[in-house]
């Protein structure tokens, strides 16, 4: 699994002109910038872009770069179809290669849900959460069972993140299936994930519910 670097932002400043109309707008628009390896650009006086804005070219594009570390909340399902699915173990591992991967200056946390949730581990730096995250105690801490409330996971996540938000805030979520559980439904979820900038991933661990009608046949 790739881990994240710290989040390369590109602050483009518009200048917008339109004759017909005879005014003029300035914008900010703030966006990631990655090569075609998906890496980071070394400079921003190396990129070459155009903007257009409702089909018409703007003009005097300026853009400067800023660095800065990331706050990512591992929302990891402990319910018991994790447990009944062999899901525990990939998604454990899962968390310790992304906390091993990431940049040491990225602020990670856990939070662990089944038919509720648990902030288990506060943001940290990423060699500190994967100390914690790999305790012995802590470990056989993690208990899975009960129902999975994915929804009420995430927007607490979200809401602990829009306390005091930032550039790059991102939930991860690493689960098995669909929420059956929750106070909350998705349509809540996503209001509250459109209200804000965070970024939302999902790593989900499951067994495809169409395998692939060629596979009998090759075994034939």
């Amino acid at each position: 699994m790739r881990g994240p670097s710290p989040i390369t932002s590109l602050v483009i400043c518009l200048f917008v002109s339109f004759i017909s109309h005879a005014q003029s707008t300035h914008d900010f628009v703030l966006c990631n910038a990655v090569d075609k390896s998906g890496g980071h650009p070394a400079a921003v006086d190396s990129l070459k872009f155009s903007v257009e804005v409702h089909g018409r070219t703007v003009s005097h594009v300026h853009a400067e770069r800023s660095q800065h570390p990331r706050r990512i909340f591992l929302v990891q399902d402990v319910s018991a179809s994790m447990r009944d699915s062999n899901a525990r173990q990939p998604s454990m591992q899962a968390v310790r290669d992304f906390a091993a991967s990431a940049s040491p200056e990225d602020k990670l946390a856990l939070v662990d849900f089944n038919d509720s949730y648990f902030l288990d581990i506060t943001p940290e730096s990423a060699p500190a959460f994967l100390e914690k995250y790999n305790d012995t105690e802590f470990q056989e801490g993690l208990r899975f069972f009960g129902g999975t409330a994915l929804f009420d996971a995430v927007i607490a996540s979200a809401s602990y993140l829009e306390k005091e938000p930032q550039e790059g805030d991102s939930v991860l979520v690493i689960s098995d299936g669909a929420d059956d559980a929750s106070k909350r439904n998705s349509e809540q979820m996503e209001k509250e994930l459109l209200k804000s900038k965070i970024r939302l991933y999902l790593l989900l661990l499951a067994q495809p519910k169409h395998p692939n009608p060629n596979a009998a046949a090759a075994r034939n």
